[in-house]
């Protein structure tokens, strides 16, 4: 067992038992899913399909347009 896992087990030892079983459903459910895949609502797909058009066009953010939005998030 790896450190952090360790580490993570402890703590939850000391937590109240339904906050015990909780952990360990989230622990169950992200070990059981984590190959499986993500489904997607009609939207989402819908804007991944637009951009891979738009990539396919050729149709990449410019250099000036990255630096904007990196500096309008503080970046």
């Amino acid at each position: 067992m790896t450190k952090l896992l360790d580490q993570a087990i402890e703590k939850a030892r000391k937590l109240p038992d339904a906050d015990q079983d909780e952990a360990a459903e989230m622990l169950l459910w992200a070990i059981e899913t984590r190959n499986a895949p993500i489904p997607l609502d009609e939207e989402t797909a819908a804007a991944i399909d637009e951009g891979l058009a738009q990539a396919r066009r050729g149709e990449f953010a410019s250099d000036a347009d990255i630096a904007a939005l990196w500096k309008r998030h503080g970046l």
